[in-house]
């Protein structure tokens, strides 16, 4: 009997331990997911980016839809083509229902080459030359002036010298800065040739001259396509130069309409005019820089 009352208490017991294992379910990992690369808003001129990063708790990883090799650790490196222009790149960890997200926008731009850029680098290299050249001049008057017994004459000449060091120092100075201006302005030029060129707004040739002339009616296409404006069917006449069949009607309308070109008081808009410096200036003031 005891027997018997043992044995029902070790299979009552053995039961509960069954159900229990049976009811209890592990704990879901914690899922999370950290990029090295690319920075989000990342700009370049190359034709493909790595993309690389770590998960843990995540079974597959996906970019753009496409399966990414995940190693043991949880790292995971894919190198990916992009367009020309913008290129949103979606990162997603899955495990089961679960997902995770990772946004990165990418620019890529048109390599650019302006004309202006090398005749500018050679004049900062004859200044860094002049610099090197004034500085062995100090040297040598320096070593000079130690010599015991000079006479007058040579002294006074010494004097003359050092003056003329002075002179070419502040020659030098004044040539640094002006470089200095026209290498920031060209940059700043660059900078908004390359974000047209690379959104296909522009078409640029192998080198492109900022001071190649473009007229008022190809500036007002610019502009629209660069603020991705709509374009109407025009069914009366722009100004009384821009008549409604005339070839860029739609996009000088637009322009004007959305305040990034103005008609002259005249009622004229003069499409053909050459555009000047301070018109283009001014142009890309107003469409201040392309963004992602």
């Amino acid at each position: 009997m005891k027997r018997s009352r043992i044995l029902i208490i070790l299979l009552f017991v053995f039961a509960i331990v069954l159900i229990c294992n049976f009811a209890y379910t592990a704990p879901p990992k914690k899922m999370s997911m950290g990029l090295f690369s690319p920075a989000n808003h990342c700009i370049t001129t190359e034709a493909s980016v790595v993309i690389s990063g770590t998960v843990k708790g995540v079974l597959s990883v996906k970019i753009n839809g496409v399966d990414a090799y995940v190693d043991d650790t949880g790292l995971f490196q894919v190198e990916m083509p992009l367009s020309m222009g913008k290129n949103l790149i979606l990162i997603q960890g899955v495990s089961g229902k679960k997902k995770l997200f990772i946004k990165r926008k990418v620019l890529r731009r048109q390599r650019i080459f302006i004309a202006q850029e090398p005749v500018l680098l050679s004049e900062k290299k004859t200044l860094y030359d002049m610099e090197k050249n004034l500085y062995d001049k100090a040297i040598q008057i320096q070593s000079q002036e130690t010599i015991e017994g000079l006479s007058g004459d040579q002294k006074d000449q010494l004097e003359e010298q050092k003056q003329q060091l002075v002179e070419e120092s502040a020659k030098i100075d004044q040539m640094k800065q002006d470089i200095a201006k026209k290498l920031a302005e060209l940059d700043k030029d660059k900078k908004n040739v390359t974000a047209l060129a690379s959104l296909g707004i522009l078409k640029p040739s192998d080198k492109v001259n900022l001071d190649d002339k473009i007229v008022r009616a190809e500036l007002a296409i610019i502009a629209v396509k660069a603020k991705g404006l709509p374009i109407e069917d025009v069914a009366d006449d722009v100004y009384k130069d821009v008549p409604r069949d005339f070839w860029a009607a739609a996009y000088i309308k637009a322009a004007v309409d959305n305040g990034i070109m103005k008609p002259y008081p005249d009622g004229s808009f003069k499409p053909l005019a050459w555009v000047t410096q301070a018109e283009g200036k001014a142009f890309f003031d107003k469409l201040k820089s392309i963004k992602l």
